[in-house]
Order: structure tokens, then sequence, then C-alpha cells
């Protein structure tokens, strides 16, 4: 079978993004060869997951395309433990909006959203959200 052709202006770059729940890790070995021998001119962007491993990845440094820069997640199974409002902030948020929520629920006009985040981990951890609820935020690092 011959190779599919894909064709693009020589100059002109082409952006691709995608999202994956993976073990220990994106395929960046993967893209790299697929869109090295089918689109060299493709430049691509991800954002990784592993959350039983704690493993929060993306390459996109200026947030065109993934701009959030936590996630929150959660299984609420008793309602009346967990934190007021917590629904609206369930999956990847951008840290202004998880800022917002962790000063209002702390009561705190605290610009540290790590220290903030630190200490939400700690109660959960905790059990101070009931014994089962599961509520961790995670920090998307970004990787090269």
């Amino acid at each position: 079978m011959d190779d599919p052709e894909i064709s693009d202006e020589e100059d002109e770059k082409i952006w691709i993004s995608f999202s994956s729940e993976t073990a220990w890790g994106p395929t960046v070995e993967l893209w790299e060869t697929v869109l090295g021998r089918h689109a060299p001119n493709c430049i691509y962007v991800y954002c990784s997951e592993e959350p039983g491993m704690g493993y929060y990845y993306k390459n996109d440094v200026e947030g065109n395309f993934f701009p959030e820069d936590y996630l929150v997640d959660c299984c609420i199974e008793n309602s009346e433990m967990a934190p007021k409002n917590i629904e609206n902030m369930i999956g990847p948020v951008s840290e202004a909006d998880l800022r917002r929520f962790l000063q209002e629920f702390f009561h705190t006009n605290s610009k540290d959203t790590d220290l903030m985040v630190k200490k939400f981990n700690e109660m959960s951890y905790n059990g101070e959200f009931g014994d089962k609820n599961f509520i961790r935020v995670h920090k998307y690092e970004i990787s090269d």
C-alpha cells in the first residue's frame, strides 16, 4: 500500500491539538514519527493526563489551545459535605477562576493559588469533604 498523500503549503504551518488520558505520559514519539513522515509542517500541541499516576502535562506554553492551568478532578457521592459550588469547577479550569473559587472557599484575598490548592487538597485527603467524596486539584505542568 502506498503512503497517503497529504498536501499542504510548504511555508505554511499547520496546527493540530489533542487531549489524551494515557498511561505514563503522552505519546510524543508516535506523533513526531507520524507527523514527521506525513506532515512535516505540522506542529502538534497536547494536553495529557494519567490521573492514577498524578500525571498532568501539556506542551501548550502560550495557552492558545489548552488555556487552563489546573484540573479539578472529583467524584461527589455526598453533596452535603462537598464544598459549595464545586460542581462549577469540575474539569479544566484557569488559574484566575480557581483562585476566585479558593478565595471564596477560604474567605481570603490570598493571591497564592498554589498554596491554596495545597491546603484544599490536604483537606480532601484528610476526609474533610466526606469519606465518599473524592476531590483533587492538579496543576498542569509544561513539558517540552
